[in-house]
């Protein structure tokens, strides 16, 4: 009985050796594999701080693109409200009517106009 247990240590350490030895052969693998992933992860790190970068230049410079338009909108809106007094004072005038009488209604319009503004801005 005492042979069959050496026999059966022997078989198992035979084993387990073989299993390690499997283990080692494959280990330099996982290890490569394990650095890669590293790099790609340090490369992924490194893109993602680039982009955020980017993403504040690109929303500050929107911002900025987005005050000029606005600037742009109410300088064309008062610019029509404008010409409209001057197609008006230009109708008013042509139409035969006295002269304190288009002036008191052309300053009506711009003063209509001047409370549409005040609305608009606040």
């Amino acid at each position: 009985m005492f042979k069959g247990n050496k026999y059966s240590l022997l078989c198992g350490l035979i084993t387990l050796l073989t299993l390690l030895n499997l283990l080692s052969a494959h280990m330099s693998e996982v290890a490569s594999i394990i650095q890669t992933i590293r790099n790609k992860a340090e490369l992924l790190g490194t893109q993602k701080i680039e982009l955020t970068h980017k993403l504040k230049k690109l929303e500050e410079e929107n911002a900025d693109l987005q005050s000029k338009l606005d600037d742009r909108q109410k300088q064309f809106e008062e610019l029509k409200d404008k010409n409209n007094v001057l197609k008006m004072a230009k109708s008013l005038g042509e139409s035969g009517e006295k002269s304190t009488e288009a002036k008191k209604r052309i300053n009506e319009l711009v003063k209509e106009i001047d409370k549409c503004i005040a609305l608009l801005n606040k």
